[in-house]
């Protein structure tokens, strides 16, 4: 199975960490908390502000507080489709 942290960029410096998904016959091995750290350090590279919609992403976040100063208050908005 695959394991996955659904996201999006909206353009103007947000991320929004939405899912994560991890197939039950690989739970309990870390994979969620993985999945959290290394979109919260992708944000981070990327100097992004962090809107969390994830419950997985937001207990992480409890347990691993150095992250906070990424996450901003904005309430999720679908991403606007990008005009070509």
């Amino acid at each position: 199975g695959i394991s996955f942290l659904a996201y999006e960029i909206d353009g103007e410096g947000w991320i929004s960490l939405l899912h994560t998904e991890v197939p039950l016959a690989l739970r309990g091995r870390g994979i969620a908390n993985e999945l959290a750290q290394m979109g919260l350090e992708y944000a981070k590279a990327h100097e992004l502000k962090v809107d969390i919609v994830c419950p997985i992403v937001f207990h992480f976040l409890t347990k691993n507080p150095e992250y906070r100063p990424l996450v901003g208050r904005r309430g999720y908005q679908p991403a606007k489709p990008q005009s070509t």
